[in-house]
Parts: structure tokens; sequence; C-alpha cells
């Protein structure tokens, strides 16, 4: 209990003097604060703290106006973002407009685009039917074209006559004038060269016709076309050949009208009336009728029907006439691939290949055999009249061509070996294959760039020919080969080429010292020297190092040496 009580009267002391504490620092504070009013430092202090508000109100002031720049500056930018949000918005209206310009130019383009594509595949169309107008329309004017090249001669001399006037007119008169009187000379030439031209075809076509008669004469007189009649033993006799003369002139004229069916003649001492409608002669005192008829030499083996309408006639229809190219008869043309895998001769080791689509026609051009026939008489009676034994080509010719031809194709007269007679392959263009089918082979238009002379090249070997094709150059991929009916005749092996500048100098087979000439040459395959023409050396700055002919050819200098048999027609797919 004690400890108790001595417990309270230590807080309550305690209490005490806390409160004796607080009032010191009161007072304390109060006698400081009256201390700090009255003493230097205190002053200081205050006057820098007012010139640090002086100070300040300055800074304070700049900010302001710094600010107040400010503010200027961001409305000014405020103004030009608003301007430049007007211009953005009219610019995108107008980027709108013209993207909508835009695609409609772009719809307008397309169609456009789409009218020129239909526009050019109707240009090609129009172009391709225009080339096969072209094709046909090219062989017709190939006569006019000499008629051409005269005229052009002549209109050269008045161009030149022409531009002499010019020049005097030139001096003398004005620019007006002078056109004035260029066009009125022109137009007077060109009406004079019309007026050529035009006469120029009419004697052209009065040579064709006149051309035409000859042929016909010269088969009456040759004995491949005559007339007959039937005797009493019921045989066909044959006529005299004047008479066969008179008569296919007569019959000539009555088809193109311009005689009547009958004809009346007199022959050894008695008068015969010819009725070509009826085909009878009838003699006029007796009264005895007999049967006649034009007998028109031609192969057996020939599709069409010859007679006296169409054995002249240039139509490709007639004269080509498709048959049947089996595979035996290609079989036998690939046989003659010489097998070499250098060169062209590998491009298509199978020509024609067996993907080809293949087409085989016979030529039945009457006027060009019957010229082969003469010309193929004429090298034999030759060869009779001088003493001349040939011996067999070297090296031989192979027999598949040959053999395959004569196999499939009943009818096809023989080869005839006593004057070298061969089947041999000729590549070409198409154009000039149809020049050779109507007017045969023309050594006249051969190139000069040939190595062996500007003659008609021939190979026994189909991919030789196969490389002189328009194979690799036109469009359609197709190729022409003629399969050849050549009479080689006496034949020149040579054992050199032709230099370049002496090819077009040798247009004709060499002479043998008895005066004739030989009838072909053959290069062999083999290593060849290069000479001039007559076989002579070159000088210095023409000489040219050794060649190889890989191939045999043949090469002829007359047209009616050689006979377009066939044409072989093919045309290959790319794999």
């Amino acid at each position: 209990m004690a400890r108790k009580k001595g417990s309270t009267s230590s807080s309550s002391d305690s209490s005490d003097s806390d409160v004796d504490l607080v009032f010191d620092k009161k007072t304390f504070v109060e006698n400081v604060g009256k201390l700090l009013l009255k003493s230097p430092i205190l002053d200081a202090l205050t006057e820098k703290k007012e010139k640090e508000i002086k100070a300040l109100k300055k800074k304070n002031k700049s900010m302001k106006k710094e600010l107040e720049s400010l503010k200027e500056k961001f409305e000014k930018a405020d103004k030009d973002l608003k301007s430049a949000n007007k211009k953005l918005k009219t610019a995108e209206k107008n980027t709108e407009a013209s993207s909508k310009k835009h695609e409609t130019t772009q719809k307008e383009l397309k169609a456009a685009q789409e009218k020129v594509e239909s526009l050019k595949l109707e240009k090609v169309i129009k172009s391709l039917k225009f080339e096969k107008d072209l094709k046909t329309a090219t062989n017709k004017l190939n006569t006019a074209e000499a008629i051409v090249e005269i005229t052009t001669e002549k209109h050269e001399a008045t161009r030149k006559e022409l531009k002499t006037t010019q020049e005097n007119l030139k001096s003398k008169n004005s620019s007006l004038s002078m056109s004035k009187m260029r066009e009125s000379c022109l137009e007077e030439s060109e009406k004079q060269l019309k007026k050529e031209v035009k006469t120029l075809k009419k004697k052209l076509a009065s040579a064709e016709n006149l051309r035409d008669d000859l042929c016909k004469r010269a088969e009456v007189a040759q004995g491949l076309t005559r007339w007959q009649y039937k005797s009493d033993e019921d045989e066909w006799t044959d006529m005299a050949s004047s008479v066969s003369q008179e008569l296919d002139e007569q019959y000539e004229r009555c088809l193109n009208g311009a005689s009547p069916r009958s004809y009346k003649m007199k022959v050894s001492d008695k008068m015969y009336e010819f009725d070509f409608e009826a085909m009878t002669q009838k003699n006029t005192r007796s009264g005895c009728t007999r049967e006649i008829r034009l007998f028109i030499d031609h192969p057996a083996h020939w599709e069409r029907v010859i007679c006296a309408e169409n054995r002249l006639s240039r139509d490709l229809d007639d004269i080509m006439q498709e048959i049947d190219a089996d595979d035996a008869i290609l079989k036998g043309l690939r046989a003659t691939h010489c097998g070499s895998k250098i060169g062209k001769c590998s491009d298509y080791a199978l020509v024609p290949p067996r993907e080809a689509l293949t087409t085989l026609y016979q030529v039945e051009n009457l006027p060009r055999w019957h010229a082969y026939v003469n010309e193929r008489t004429r090298i034999r009676s030759s060869h009779a009249s001088h003493d001349i034994e040939l011996n067999a080509i070297d090296p031989a010719i192979p027999q598949e061509l040959a053999s395959t031809l004569f196999e499939n194709i009943p009818g096809l007269p023989e080869l005839d070996k006593s004057v070298n007679e061969v089947f041999v392959f000729h590549g070409t263009s198409e154009e000039v294959m149809k020049k050779i089918i109507i007017g045969g082979f023309d050594p006249r238009t051969a190139a000069d760039k040939g190595m062996y002379g500007a003659g008609i090249y021939f190979a026994s070997n189909i991919c030789k020919s196969h490389q002189y094709t328009d194979y690799y150059n036109n469009e359609y991929k197709k190729g022409y080969i003629i399969i050849s009916r050549v009479t080689l005749g006496n034949i020149e092996y040579v054992d050199h080429s032709i230099h370049l500048n002496h090819r077009a100098k040798k247009r004709r087979p060499k002479e043998l010292e008895d005066g004739c000439t030989y009838d072909s040459t053959v290069a062999k395959p083999q290593i060849m020297k290069v000479r001039d023409h007559n076989g002579n050396e070159l000088e210095k700055c023409e000489q040219k190092p050794n060649r190889r002919q890989f191939h045999q050819e043949f090469i002829i200098f007359s047209d009616s040496q050689a006979y377009p048999e066939l044409v072989l027609e093919y045309e290959y797919f790319d794999p």
C-alpha cells in the first residue's frame, strides 16, 4: 500500500514540471522573435528576397510576353491548320473525283484494248486469207512480172525525161507551175504505161495461146497425141501425122466455138466429113462411116482422165492428185536417210517423222511428161550416134525408194537404166513447188550459190533434201519434197567444188572431145577441193581450204531432163 502512494506522488510531480517547460518555450520564442526583428541579418535577408521577387516579377512579365507571342503564333498555326485541313478536304474530293475518272478511263482503256485485240485477230484472219489469195494470185501474176520488167525500163526512161524537164522547169517557172506540170506529166506517163501494160498483157495472152498450139502440134508430130480410126478388123489405126495435125487444130477450134462441129477434108483423093460430136468420119462418095478418137499417150497409173479439154491444164487441182501415203511408202522414204547424227541431218532423224501429217500427191502434167519423154529419147539417140556406153552410177543409189514406189503404185513406168534414169529427191518451198509442178524445173531461175554450178540439184538421201525445204522458216512447219524422175545420162563425176565467185559461170555440163557434152554432174561423198568453174586452180587471193561433201548430189542443167513424179507434203509437231 505504501508503494502505491509513492507512485502517485511521483506522477503528479512530473506533470507540474511539464507545464513549466511549456511556459518557458513560449517566452523563449517571443524573446527570440523580438531579438530577430531588431537584428540586421533579417534586414539583409528581406532585401535579398525583395530583389529575388523583383527579378521573378520581371521574369514573369517576360514569360507572359512570351506566352502572349506563343498564343499568337499558336492562333496563327491553328488558322493555318484549319486552312490546310480545308485544302486537304478539297484535295481529297479532287482525288476522289480523279480516281473515279481514272477508273472510268481504265474501263474505257480495257474496252479499247479488247477492241484492238479483236481488230488484231480480224486483221490476222484477213491477212491469212489475203496470204492464200496472194499465193494463188502470184502464180497468175508471174507471167505479168516479165511485162512489168519491160515496162519499168520504159518507165525509168520516162522518169529520167521527166527529171530533166523538171530541172528545166525549176529554172524557168515557179513552184506552183512546177507542181502542176509534174502532175500532168506523171498522169500522162501513167496513162501511157497502163496502155502499154494492157497491150503487153494481150500480147502475152496471145503468146501463151501460141505456145499451147505449138505444144499440141509438137505432140501430134511426135506421135504422143494422134487421131485414130477404127478399122474393119475392129482395131484402132493411126491416121497420118499431117491429117492428125489438121484435125487437132479444127477440133480445138470446135471446142472453142470458133468452127462448126463437122469438118470436111480431102485425104488421099477421098473426101471425108469428120463429125466431132458423134466422133465419126464419113466417106462422102461411098457413105461408109467409121468411129474416130483422139488418142493421148499418158502413163496408165494416172488418176484423172486425160482428154482434149484438160490435156494442157495448168490448174493445180487437175495436175496434183492425192494418193494414199501408207506406212510402207513412208518406211521406204525414211530408209533413204543417211543415218548421220551430225549437223542438220540430226535435227529430224526420221524424215518424215512418225508424228507428221503426211500427204502424197501424184503429178499428172501431160505437157511436162511429154517434154521429159522427148528429152529422154533425145539423150538415148545422142548416145547411140556418138557410141557412148554408160557405166553404172557410182556409188549406187539406194534402191529402197524405187522399190517401195513400184510395189505400192501399180502401173508406175519402169526406170530406163540404159540412160541412167533414177528416182531422187528435191526439197523446196511451197511457192517454188507449185511453180515446178505447173511449169517444170527451170535452170534459168537456179541460185548462183550452187557449189557445182547454177543448175538443178537433187539428192538420193531424203535428209539432204529436207534441209532445202522452207520447213525451218515457215510458221506452219510444213516441208515439201519432190520425188523426181531424172535422166542422168552420161555423168561427169567431180572431185572439186566451185569457188563462190565462179559458181554463176557454170550453167551447162562439161564438154567432151567430140563436141558433145556430159548430161549431168554428180558429186560423191568425199573431200572436195575448191576450184574455178573450169576446174582450174585458183589464185592465191581466192584459195580456200578443202571441204567435205557428206551426201551424194546430182545436178542437171536442162529443164526437160527431170519430171516431178510425186510431191511429199509433211508437217511436224515438236514434242
